[in-house]
């Protein structure tokens, strides 16, 4: 700018170039900016032109979108940035002035430059003469007419229509600028590529599962909504699908267009990879989609913990459930555990109904990849697993499986006898056997009985006894109990349920049975036995009956051959003979069924060695003849034909034979059921003797005389109606044995059976006893004047070498057992077992008879065997060693190497050996002394009714009297021992062998029954009954010496009732039924210890006693009972057969049966079914293990034979284990 004090333009012309320079400034920016407008437009028209037109690539849209940005910036830097800050000085404006006004010539221009030019030579005058001039003719200038608007105007005219050219068109819905603007603008974006169509793929970004079928859909559609349908010619040619696998390849597809639509499809079959794509439609191209291929979710396991009810009593399980069927009982918990192939966003678990289906969640962890399901077992069917993975891909799981809902089954109820109405006596006892099973378990059983519709009467089996899944029961119904009339009609049912507790529990009734009231009707089990006996009768008549035809048939045979001889014809019966061969053995197997029958039946038993006999031997011997007589020649055939005859003839005859004998069986039978009611009868006369005891004896407090005069006059008209019951009673069994003298017999046979058993007790004892007196007369005598050591008894006959060794062999023959049971029989473990526990009895047989020398020798030999056992033993467990038995075999291997030492050290010395032979004649004086009380017993009964065997009791009064006189001299035997003197202790002991000896030869003299009648009736039932008669005369007697003063038994009040009161309408009798536990005529509380029975109390256990016997001897003639008569009771602490006392050392006698048994048994049984034993033989074997005192072996015996003789195993070839 100039300086102030220098000359400068007039006012007017300074304000007028300002105003003209402003306005040269906002007309030059807004020129630019419609030009900027215009330049911005074009290049964005030529890039959205390429990008129509031309299929770029990403990458040159990118540069092509750099490059138009970059034209932009610098138009707009040069068209409006730049002239905003341009400047223009006052010369330029003046000749702007001028230009436009050429009348100022120059004058304006001028003046300017010579007022800018301060160092201008031009004199001041005649510049203030140019200033004045310039000042007035520019006073009629307009200088604002020196720009003008219209080429601004005109420029923002074109700028404005080129910006609403280039962006009106995105007001227009679907017009398809917008996405020519945003694929401009987003070269990197995937945007379709709309040409002349616009290409929508449906679903086109996804996830599927490898493996399975991709479909792609697309739509065409014109930009602006319209279809291409609505235009001639406008639908594309070709729809490409173009993709990129994730592995690089590239390829293309032409889709197939659906008719009468604007959809195009393209399927790829089971894709394995992922791919990316896009759809090509003339030119509009569709987004880039991608397709994620991932494993589909799946089951990689899955299984299924069941938990049964409780009251099942069975353990939960596991159980694969991947595939297939799973039953499982109704109410089991049920958790399903699933396992995943990818982690799982949703499962759940579908059981499919026959009407509507039902789905649980599955509880999912953390990781998705398991999950569980609890559910209770309701319903079964289907089951389907639906998942959904995190990609949300789904899937059903169409593996079959099934859930099946098995219910818990009603039990079972089968009762004795028939559904008809049965006719019964007012006093019969009619006994109800209800058999009731059940799948899991019973929970009550009981009989209802209906007397009349105002009273019944219940009976329940105690809930302790129903403790497995079956159950047999008696029920009783004692008639003689309620009141009754002729013709009166009593109901009956029983009813049983199960252990279900949800909903409720299962439960059947048994159908109702009718009892009518009948004197003179037959015996309640009269019917049902007659029943059976005829099914077996018409069993063997009908086998009778085959024989005599297959015997018709070879005579009619027979004769065709001998015509066929005589005329030299064809013989044509052969195939009549295969057919009568196949026909005997046929028959021959069904009459051992019968044989078989027959030998369950206590009573029938006898006749099953004819019918064995029948089977085995003559109908196989008429069968195996007719084998050679098809290829004989007619004459020979004939021979044999005969041959077969007359074997079918004593087939006949001994079927002839077997009826007359089962007929008589069977009457016998019929007449020995008058047992059972007798049982009965006695155990109701034993509970009224005690109702008799409550009326005897002193009053109660304040009773007035009238009263105790009455109960006087009530006891005596009681005892005299007892009396006279109790004498009928014993008529009626006086008068069956007098109709029945088998049963007498078979006492009879039974004590001459105990007197043969003690005469071989003896005579085992008598070996023993003769070897010690031989050791005796071997042993020096010490001198008189020596020192001699005193024996003291043992205070523990246990622990003496006798005892020890004892006790060694029964563990050992215990290990051998088991051993066997583990290993077999024929395992060298199980022999070497054997052969040392054999060893090691006869070590203590040799201790026994006061061999020191010889046991010692068997000892070292035992000592060896026991290394033997354990080192087989060890070896054979190698691969699954048993640390028990293991240690139990080097323990016992270790106690007789230190018992053959001891053994050592007592034979080196007088002392230890005179020791070891006190111990030895303790041992069989103690056996002795069992013998003589048995003996005793024996000879008494034997002499007294009703067995009356008087020559018999007095052979046994002679044998108890020489093995007394035996006992004697074993005492002198003793004492010579104790005292050193051997040679009058072997005399003693000689005489003690030879009385022991002499015992055996007049008891098994006197027990010899060949001259005895044969009787069918086991040994037992003759022994129960003929106690039973011995109880009613002790009984007779006690009633018939009663008084009225007698003492009360304590706790009872005159009138009081021991009886249990009948039962109103719906309130139990309170009785429990029989199969409870109690007796016949058991009353609780009776005859318990402790307690001070008076004489009708004494009395009246008697009866009980009676009827205890009779009622076993009638349960022991039932079918299916062991052979009594080969069955011994458990012996008693005194009984002579008993093994050892308490706390002394057995005879070893025992010992020798015990493991000869064994050892037979091992030979008899190996490779034999348990269950196909014979039933003498198992009821042998496990009496045999009860009569052990020592309760692990006893139940060792009973595991081994149970464990070693299961199906499959081979017999051994010989020898003992």
């Amino acid at each position: 700018m100039p300086n102030s004090s220098l000359p400068s333009l007039p006012p007017h012309l300074q304000t007028a170039l300002g105003q003209l320079g402003r306005r040269w400034r906002w007309l030059t920016v807004l020129h630019g900016i419609g030009l900027f407008i215009l330049s911005t437009t074009a290049l964005l028209a030529t890039g959205l032109l390429l990008d129509l037109v031309l299929p770029l690539p990403t990458s040159v849209r990118i540069v092509a979108l750099g490059l138009v940005v970059a034209g932009i910036s610098w138009a707009g830097y040069r068209l409006v940035i730049s002239r905003v800050m341009a400047e223009i000085s006052r010369a330029e404006l003046a000749a702007l002035v001028e230009r436009n006004h050429p009348e100022l010539e120059e004058r304006l221009t001028s003046s300017v430059e010579l007022i800018e030019e301060t160092g201008s030579d031009v004199a001041g005058p005649l510049r203030e003469l140019l200033l004045e001039e310039t000042d007035v003719a520019s006073r009629s200038v307009d200088f604002n007419s020196v720009l003008g608007l219209r080429a601004a105007t005109i420029m923002l005219a074109w700028a404005g229509l080129s910006a609403v050219l280039m962006f009106g068109p995105l007001a227009v819905p679907d017009s398809g600028h917008a996405l020519l603007m945003s694929r401009f603008f987003l070269p990197w974006s995937n945007l379709q590529r709309t040409l002349l169509y616009r290409v929508s793929v449906e679903n086109g970004d996804r996830v599927v599962a490898r493996g399975s079928d991709v479909q792609i859909t697309v739509r065409v559609e014109w930009p602006r909504g319209s279809s291409p349908g609505n235009h001639t010619g406008s639908a594309p040619r070709n729809v490409w699908c173009r993709w990129t696998t994730s592995s690089g390849n590239t390829d293309r597809r032409l889709m197939e267009r659906v008719p009468d639509t604007t959809t195009y499809t393209t399927t790829w079959p089971e894709v394995l990879e992922g791919f990316e794509f896009h759809v090509d439609a003339d030119g509009s191209l569709s987004r880039h989609h991608t397709v994620r291929v991932v494993e589909p979710p799946a089951i990689t396991g899955l299984r299924l913990d069941i938990v049964p009810p409780d009251y099942t009593g069975l353990p939960p399980r596991t159980t694969d459930a991947v595939v297939g069927d799973v039953t499982v009982l109704a109410g089991s918990r049920l958790t399903w555990r699933m396992q995943f192939n990818k982690p799982i966003q949703d499962a759940r678990l579908k059981l499919a109904g026959q009407k509507n289906s039902t789905a649980w969640e599955a509880k999912l962890a953390e990781d998705g990849r398991q999950a569980t399901v609890d559910v209770i077992a309701e319903t079964g069917g289907p089951l389907q697993v639906e998942l959904i993975d995190r990609d949300g891909l789904e899937r059903d799981d169409q593996t079959y499986r099934r859930l099946i809902i098995r219910d818990d089954q009603p039990p079972t109820l089968t009762l004795s006898g028939h559904d008809r109405p049965t006719a019964v006596r007012p006093t019969d006892a009619i006994v109800v056997r209800a058999e009731a099973t059940d799948d899991f378990g019973l929970r009550t059983l009981e009989l209802e009985l209906q007397v009349d519709p105002t009273t019944q009467d219940h009976q329940r089996i105690d809930p302790d006894r129903l403790t497995g899944r079956q159950a047999v029961e008696h029920f009783t119904i004692d008639l003689s109990q309620l009141k009754t009339s002729t013709g009166s009609r009593l109901t009956y049912r029983v009813r049983v349920t199960d252990n279900r507790q949800q909903p409720a529990p299962n439960e059947t009734w048994s159908a109702p049975r009718v009892l009518l009231i009948d004197p003179e009707a037959q015996p309640p089990d009269l019917a049902d036995v007659i029943d059976r006996q005829k099914d077996t009768r018409d069993r063997i008549e009908k086998a009778r009956s085959e024989s005599l035809a297959a015997r018709t048939t070879l005579s009619g045979t027979r004769q065709e051959a001998l015509v066929a001889l005589k005329n030299q014809s064809p013989f044509s019966g052969n195939n009549s003979l295969r057919k009568t061969g196949a026909d005997l053995r046929e028959l021959a197997g069904r009459v051992d069924g019968i044989a078989r029958q027959l030998a369950a039946h206590p009573l029938w038993r006898p006749l099953a060695p004819s019918a064995d006999r029948i089977a085995r031997t003559l109908l196989p011997a008429a069968a195996e003849r007719l084998e050679p007589a098809l290829e004989a020649a007619l004459a020979d055939k004939a021979t044999r034909l005969g041959q077969a005859d007359e074997d079918l003839a004593q087939v006949l005859s001994a079927f002839d034979d077997l009826l007359v004998e089962f007929d008589l069986l069977a009457a016998l039978e019929r007449d020995l059921l008058e047992l059972d009611r007798l049982a009965r009868r006695t155990g109701r006369l034993a509970d009224d003797v005690d109702t008799l005891s409550a009326l005897a004896g002193d009053g109660n407090a304040g009773e007035t005389k009238i009263e105790e005069q009455q109960r006087q006059h009530d006891f005596d008209r009681r005892k005299q109606d007892l009396t006279k019951q109790h004498d009928d009673l014993r008529g009626e069994l006086d008068g069956l044995l007098d109709r029945r003298p088998e049963v007498l017999e078979a006492a009879r046979q039974a004590q001459l059976s105990r007197l043969r058993a003690l005469g071989l007790r003896a005579r085992e004892l008598a070996a023993p006893q003769s070897d010690l007196r031989r050791e005796l007369e071997e042993e020096t005598e010490i001198p008189p004047g020596l020192p001699d050591e005193p024996t003291a008894a043992p205070g523990n006959p246990a622990s003496t070498p006798l005892g020890r060794q004892q006790d060694l062999a029964r563990q050992a023959a215990s290990q051998a057992l088991e051993i066997a049971s583990q290993l077999g029989t024929d395992a060298d473990a199980a022999r070497d077992a054997a052969r040392f526990a054999r060893q090691a009895a006869q070590t203590a047989r040799q201790l026994l008879g006061g061999q020191i020398e010889d046991s010692g020798n068997a000892a070292k030999t035992a000592a060896r065997l026991a290394a033997a056992a354990a080192k087989s033993l060890e070896d054979a467990t190698q691969a699954q060693p048993d640390p028990v038995l293991l240690r139990r075999g080097r323990d016992l291997a270790n106690r007789q190497q230190t018992e053959t030492r001891m053994l050592a050290a007592a034979a080196g010395s007088a002392s230890g050996r005179r020791a070891v032979r006190v111990v030895g004649q303790q041992a069989i004086t103690t056996a002795t002394d069992l013998l003589v009380d048995g003996l005793d017993r024996v000879a008494a009964r034997l002499a007294s009714p009703p067995v009356e065997l008087p020559d018999h009791g007095q052979q046994a009064r002679d044998a108890h009297a020489a093995a007394l006189t035996g006992r004697q001299s074993m005492d002198k035997a003793h004492q010579g021992l104790a005292k050193s003197q051997f040679k009058p202790a072997a005399a003693a002991a000689a005489q003690a062998a030879e009385r022991l000896e002499h015992t055996a030869r007049i008891a098994l003299d006197a027990a010899d029954i060949s001259e005895r009648p044969d009787t069918p009736v086991p040994e037992r039932v003759g022994e129960q009954v003929t106690s039973a008669v011995e109880q009613l005369e002790q009984s007779r007697k006690g009633l018939a010496a009663s008084r009225f003063d007698d003492p009360r038994r304590p706790g009872r009040k005159p009138g009081s009732k021991t009886g249990g009161k009948k039962g109103g309408k719906g309130k139990s009798s309170g009785g429990q039924a029989k199969g409870k536990g109690g007796k016949p005529g058991q009353k609780p509380g009776a005859g318990q210890p402790g307690k001070q029975d008076g004489p009708l109390s004494k009395t009246a256990k008697q009866l009980r006693q009676a009827a205890r016997s009779l009622s076993q001897a009638s349960k022991t003639l039932q079918p299916g009972q062991a052979d009594p008569n080969k069955t011994a009771a458990p012996p008693g602490p005194n009984d002579p057969d008993s093994k050892d006392t308490s706390g002394k050392a057995g005879t070893g006698s025992s010992m020798a049966m015990e493991l000869k048994r064994l050892e037979a048994e091992l030979s008899r049984l190996s490779g034999r079914a348990w269950g196909r034993l014979p039933g003498t033989l198992k009821t042998e074997i496990l009496q045999a293990a009860r009569r052990d005192p020592n309760g692990d072996y006893a139940r060792l015996i009973r595991f081994y034979f149970e464990e070693i003789s299961r199906p499959g195993r081979e017999r051994r070839e010989g020898g003992s284990p």
